[in-house]
């Protein structure tokens, strides 16, 4: 692991993708199954706070899913991620830092994320200068950083989006026998 405001930085996004990961499938699969699966991905680098929800479902559930995904994020803007959420999604994280830790493709996958993000942030800055300064750190340094996450510093990237700009849509992939 490596320290680097960019790299912690990281780590709170990390948490944040899979709060809503996590609560997206509880509501969307568990509660009303309406999808197969969801995944999300943020980006505050660009300083848009882009969100991307992405997922499967029947098509005739594709609307329905678009408004309740709307919906949970009006809804985080302003009521604060559950503690057993946030403990939950922590552990899991620990758990896979851990194993990216011991594995090269692991290490080498954080490192590609950390610096195409930087790039895409600080597009003129050269790649020298966007990993200069940055040491690693134990892992026990690392599972630290994850434990600082605040649930106020997750609701501070909800409160960052604007759900008025949102895009929506979705693809019906045809399936032939």
């Amino acid at each position: 692991y490596v320290r680097n405001p960019l790299f912690s930085r990281m780590r709170e996004i990390e948490v944040l993708q899979n709060v809503m990961s996590s609560e997206l499938l509880e509501l969307l699969r568990l509660k009303q199954n309406l999808v197969y699966s969801v995944t999300v991905s943020y980006s505050f680098f660009t300083g848009a706070n882009m969100v991307e929800i992405s997922g499967t479902c029947l098509p005739r559930d594709a609307d329905a899913v678009i408004r309740m995904c709307m919906s949970y994020i009006r809804q985080r803007q302003t009521g604060a991620v559950p503690e057993t959420t946030m403990s939950s999604v922590k552990g899991r994280l620990k758990m896979a830092a851990y194993a990216t830790a011991n594995s090269v493709p692991g290490v080498s996958a954080f490192f590609e994320t950390a610096i195409t993000s930087a790039m895409v942030s600080n597009s003129d800055t050269p790649l020298r200068d966007i990993i200069k300064g940055a040491r690693f750190i134990s892992y026990d340094a690392s599972v630290k950083e994850i434990d600082s996450v605040s649930a106020s510093g997750i609701m501070a990237h909800f409160a960052g989006i604007c759900i008025e700009n949102a895009v929506s849509g979705y693809s019906i992939r045809s399936i032939k026998n």
